[in-house]
């Protein structure tokens, strides 16, 4: 089976911080969403489109690096509104990332996805371990 999984990161939250303009003249999470949706739109109507993928695509939404603050992973709900919108648009498949993290980031780390291993220390990128739980999320979303 052919399959594409497209994953977003955090860069375009770091556009909207540094170029409010591209974000609607904001940089909340819902600026950063629709700035997300929009980009991700374009990836996903390209491969459709004149990429002429006619197969499965699985998108997966973002996991939050700390799920013990509740503002701050309230504010990724809000940015995976955005890939959700865009994935729902372009007839892809969503994955959900954010729920992968979560079990082994509350059981090992307080809720720290980087003190439970599965983000780098002082970085926004999965180490191995979270890599595996979002292929993961990506295989349950394909089960039949």
């Amino acid at each position: 089976m052919q399959l594409v999984t497209v994953q977003v990161g955090a860069n375009d939250g770091w556009v909207c911080g540094k170029a409010p303009s591209l974000c609607g003249g904001g940089t909340g999470s819902a600026n950063i969403g629709e700035h997300i949706r929009g980009n991700l739109d374009t990836i996903l109507r390209g491969l459709r489109g004149a990429g002429g993928y006619a197969g499965p695509i699985v998108v997966l939404t973002y996991y939050a690096p700390d799920y013990a603050d509740a503002g701050s992973a309230g504010g990724w709900h809000t940015v995976d509104d955005g890939i959700v919108r865009a994935a729902q648009a372009n007839g892809a498949i969503v994955a959900d990332g954010f729920e992968a993290f979560r079990p082994t980031a509350m059981e090992k780390g307080g809720g720290d996805c980087a003190k439970a291993g599965l983000l780098f220390p002082n970085d926004i990128h999965p180490t191995e371990q979270g890599q595996k739980l979002l292929a993961q999320a990506v295989e349950v979303v394909l089960k039949p």
